[in-house]
């Protein structure tokens, strides 16, 4: 009994031995806490609140300043980036190890081949987009940049050149255009007219989508490399080929065509173009009934008519092509002197249009009521909302003979939206003209002269 009574004293002390080092613990843990928080509290005293932001967070509005100031023409990524980076520690550190900040390369006669070299490094894996801006009378000065480049040119995502003398870039680029592009989508190859790159066609470029090009008219072939889903082609007149342009488009994958010429259509060898996933057509052209017979396009849904409809010549007869394009439902209108020949046969051709956007001039046609009172765009029936880009002057918009015709389809039948993106006024309009302008029309914004833009909150549907 003696050995069981020891033992039972042995546990029992060790029972309250625990007990006291859990309490121990709690009260240790408990402290901590509390020192804890005062050290928080003095280290963040005085901090912004901007840095007490998670990175992740912190790294996306640095990424929206840039963006924003891109917009404005800002070589952001040569000096704006390394000025936000020069705030503090944390932002340097932000955007020196985020390789997003340096996935964007562009290319000017201020850049130096270290300097893209320090971006390729820096954005690591990440696909990078790489253009050439500005003007320079040097025309080798591009070579060096793009061969420093060159190395990651796997890791290519796009390609854009820009500027007064991008006849030349376009040079450098297909000189150093001797390797592949395995992850290029987007090329755009300016404005400046230049011979057909011969190295579209090497399949060096497999996953490319986009492509912007300009070609001189100095081959009897312009082939459009397959797989590519939109397509910016502009062909300039160049000298007077004995046979007509074939012109070949990739009809399994296009779903995006834009076109501009001053050719006419004579120029052309113009067989069908079957496009069948073809939904987005713009046409720049001097024969527009023309180009519009010949396309094939049953998927199409937005259609797009530009300024040289002033020189389109419009027989009298488009009957053939009536109802060729019934899923249009979107119709974007700019010229100085459409004509009422050519509206009346894109109404004919794409009758179930519901939204028509224009610029100013092409809307003085559209609702220019002639001797029998009716307007041409009385010709959609199913028409839901027109949209003028901007209006010069408010004191003539409310003159104008669209403010009729809205007085009539308000009164004849379906609720009917009119979007006018901007208006340009001299001075601030007292309310009541406020209030007349929200009774039949939404503004987006209203141009003040000399003062700052104002914004209209509300939308008006009327």
């Amino acid at each position: 009994m003696t050995e069981l009574a020891h033992a039972r004293a042995e546990l029992a002390q060790l029972d309250k031995r625990e007990h006291e080092l859990l309490e121990e613990l709690w009260h240790i843990h408990r402290n901590r806490k509390v020192w804890r928080t005062k050290i928080d509290e003095h280290t963040t005293k005085g901090r912004s609140l901007i840095d007490a932001l998670p990175v992740e967070l912190l790294s996306r509005i640095l990424h929206l300043a840039l963006r924003a100031e891109a917009d404005n023409g800002c070589d952001v990524h040569r000096h704006r980036k390394w000025k936000l980076a020069a705030v503090s520690r944390r932002w340097r550190r932000t955007i020196l190890d985020s390789p997003a900040f340096w996935t964007t390369i562009t290319l000017s006669d201020q850049w130096t081949p270290p300097l893209v070299e320090v971006h390729l490094e820096r954005s690591r894996d990440c696909l990078v987009d790489i253009s050439i801006h500005g003007s320079n009378y040097d025309v080798n000065w591009p070579s060096p940049l793009i061969d420093a480049a060159m190395p990651c040119a796997e890791r290519w995502r796009s390609f854009a050149i820009h500027g007064d003398y991008n006849v030349s870039y376009v040079h450098a680029f297909t000189e150093s255009a001797i390797t592949s592009f395995p992850s290029l989508i987007r090329l755009d190859l300016g404005y400046g007219a230049v011979q057909y790159p011969w190295f579209l066609e090497r399949g060096c470029m497999p996953a490319l989508e986009h492509l912007g090009i300009n070609c001189l008219a100095d081959s009897s072939v312009i082939c459009i490399p397959s797989g590519i889903k939109s397509l910016d082609l502009t062909i300039t007149p160049y000298r007077r080929l004995e046979s007509g342009i074939s012109l070949h488009l990739p009809s399994e994958t296009l779903t995006k065509l834009h076109l501009t010429t001053e050719l006419t259509s004579a120029s052309f060898h113009l067989n069908p173009l079957h496009l069948p996933y073809l939904k987005s057509l713009g046409l720049n052209v001097r024969d527009l009934l023309r180009f519009l017979e010949v396309i094939v396009a049953p998927a199409l849904t937005q259609l797009s008519c530009e300024k040289s409809l002033a020189q389109s010549r419009i027989s009298a007869s488009f009957s053939h092509i009536a109802h060729k394009f019934p899923d249009v439902h979107h119709l974007v209108l700019s010229g100085w002197r459409i004509s009422r020949a050519t509206l009346a046969m894109l109404c004919s051709a794409c009758p179930s249009v519901r939204h028509i956007r224009s610029d100013e001039h092409c809307m003085s046609i559209l609702f220019d009521m002639d001797d029998m009172g009716s307007y041409p765009v009385d010709g959609w029936q199913d028409l839901e909302c027109y949209t003028v880009d901007e209006v010069l002057s408010m004191a003539l918009l409310f003159e104008h003979p669209i403010l009729a015709w809205h007085r009539q389809r308000k009164l004849r039948g379906p609720m009917f939206r009119l979007h006018i993106q901007k208006i340009h006024i001299s001075q601030r309009p007292i309310p009541p003209l406020f209030d007349t302008i929200r009774e039949w029309c939404t503004v987006e914004e209203f141009e003040l002269g000399g003062l700052a833009p104002l914004q209209l909150d509300s939308v008006v549907r009327v």
